[in-house]
């Protein structure tokens, strides 16, 4: 309200008097919730300008973001082809600064720099169909009148002169397949393996068994032709992490890494899941289809067998087999009799076998929003992340800085069974309120 204003910023009196006097087209409102904006607002505006937005108390990340996510939600609603520009205090966006000021759009065989402490504003805002138009430095000079302030919930101002970065968002179409993603995509000219600094990106990993071990090599390239045919311009990278590779039931077993990233349409976390979902189980349809001898890890121990003495082993009729006097259909009727005797007896002979199942250890960092998280509490959540084939170690508290620690936490994973993005993402989800994110220290075969 007008008198919590005024008491708690005394000197914004005069800006409002200013305001009231010299500019009758100025409308000066209160009692305005950035993160529920009036309904009736819906298209009635075409820019909504934040300069600085920060939440009452003491600041940490988690509660940034949430804020950032709140607004990004309510302003969704209200802008159709309007923007939205956000000023943010140096090092808040989590972009690469450099690319701002040097207008530095891309990177060739490199990731973007994304820092993970930070608001994550591009990926908060890609949850919401925003995707960043512009990145330029705040130009204060622009608001010749305005003083920023705020510092520590007070009148005080702080130091908005230097790194502040000012961005702005537009609404983007929503899409939820690889297809319409992918038509989106290919319409702009892009080079293989060059990254877009102001655009969100995602690893996923994907394992392959070979079933013709003579013939892993071709069928790789192969495999490398379909990936590239499906995913388009989506694709950064795709290339084989050659320390994970291993064996399953003596086959060999390489892990692939895709690394996501789309410019006209923001991904968010939800799209890149989905759509690295529908990548594998159209991957797996075309081994089947086109009878390539290889296969996902999804598919169960039993269709593995079957597929692999079926593509091996194929049932084949030559001429002299042919009679045309006799009963061909008693003859096919006793060979797949003979056939599927067989297949059951060798199913039943690897059941019994001894299976190598290939683990890794890893240690995690897990490092907390700030000082005032409760560290055994974040400790006791982690481990209530259960997974089939995943075992908790032992933890340590390591000392960060000013009096932040991080939880460092050793687990054993079943390769077979555990995705490790998969349990980062499941922690940093699940464990919001008290984990703000978690890296890899270490992580080796056994």
């Amino acid at each position: 309200s007008y008198p919590e204003y005024i008491t708690k910023y005394p000197s914004g009196e005069k800006n409002i008097i200013e305001l009231q006097t010299n500019h009758s087209h100025v409308h000066i409102l209160f009692s305005i919730d950035a993160c529920l904006l009036p309904e009736h607002w819906t298209g009635f505006y075409d820019d909504i300008i934040w300069n600085f937005p920060h939440h009452c108390g003491k600041t940490n990340l988690r509660k940034s973001r949430r804020l950032i996510q709140k607004a990004f939600a309510s302003i969704g609603r209200l802008l159709l082809f309007s923007r939205f520009h956000i000023t943010l205090a140096k090092g808040q966006s989590g972009l690469d600064h450099s690319s701002i000021l040097f207008r530095r759009y891309f990177k060739y065989r490199r990731l973007p720099e994304h820092k993970s402490d930070s608001w994550n504003i591009i990926y908060i805002a890609a949850e919401e169909y925003f995707i960043l138009q512009e990145a330029s430095i705040f130009q204060p000079e622009l608001f010749p009148p305005y003083i920023s302030s705020g510092y520590h919930n007070s009148e005080r101002s702080f130091n908005d002169k230097i790194g502040s970065e000012t961005l702005t968002f537009v609404k983007s179409p929503v899409v939820t397949t690889v297809k319409e993603l992918t038509e989106y995509e290919n319409k702009i000219f892009r080079i293989k393996r060059i990254a877009h600094e102001w655009r969100p990106f995602f690893h996923r990993d994907l394992s392959i068994i070979y079933l013709n071990p003579e013939k892993a090599t071709e069928l790789e390239r192969v495999l490398f032709f379909l990936i590239e045919e499906l995913c388009g311009h989506i694709l950064v990278d795709f290339y084989e992490i050659v320390d994970r590779r291993t064996y399953y039931l003596g086959l060999p077993n390489y892990i692939y890494r895709f690394v996501w990233q789309s410019w006209r349409i923001p991904l968010s976390r939800k799209l890149c899941n989905s759509i690295h979902e529908e990548i594998k189980l159209t991957l797996s349809d075309l081994f089947i289809e086109q009878h390539l001898q290889m296969i996902g890890r999804e598919i169960s121990l039993p269709a593995l067998i079957k597929e692999s003495s079926e593509i091996q082993k194929p049932l084949e009729v030559s001429k002299e087999d042919f009679d045309l006097f006799g009963s061909s259909d008693e003859e096919d009727a006793e060979k797949e009799r003979i056939k599927q005797e067989r297949l059951k007896a060798y199913a039943e002979k690897k059941a019994k076998k001894a299976v190598c199942i290939a683990k890794s250890s890893i240690i995690l960092d897990v490092k907390p929003w700030d000082d005032t998280t409760d560290m055994q509490e974040m400790e006791k959540l982690v481990r209530r992340i259960e997974k089939d084939g995943l075992v908790w170690g032992g933890a340590k508290l390591i000392p960060l800085a000013y009096g932040i620690k991080v939880l460092q936490i050793i687990c054993i994973v079943e390769d077979e069974k555990v995705s490790v993005d998969d349990l980062i993402e499941q922690i940093t989800e699940e464990v919001s309120d008290h984990v703000q994110s978690v890296d890899i220290v270490a992580f080796n075969k056994i």
